[in-house]
């Protein structure tokens, strides 16, 4: 997010960024990782590390049964969070 508006960025944080590139994916952004040239191998990366977790789950309820990769965070700038009154 921009530290002044909270406006969600699209750039991967650095430590994201570093994690796709240890796998041999070269992205920077949401936007590549969503693109036909990254998606798969982004989104199978991203399954082997839930199925990790998912994998030393105690219980049920703790799966991570179903997930996207968005392409915009939730915020309340971009009108998908409300404010409390």
């Amino acid at each position: 997010m921009d530290d002044k508006t909270s406006i969600p960025m699209r750039k991967l944080i650095h430590f994201a960024r570093s994690y796709f590139l240890a796998a041999g994916i070269d992205i920077s952004d949401v936007n590549e990782m969503l693109s036909k040239e990254h998606s798969s191998a982004a989104t199978q990366f991203v399954q082997t590390g839930i199925d990790t977790v998912n994998h030393k789950a105690v219980s049920c309820a703790q799966l991570i049964q179903k997930w996207t990769i968005l392409s915009q965070d939730f915020s309340v700038v971009g009108g998908k969070l409300g404010k409390c009154h």
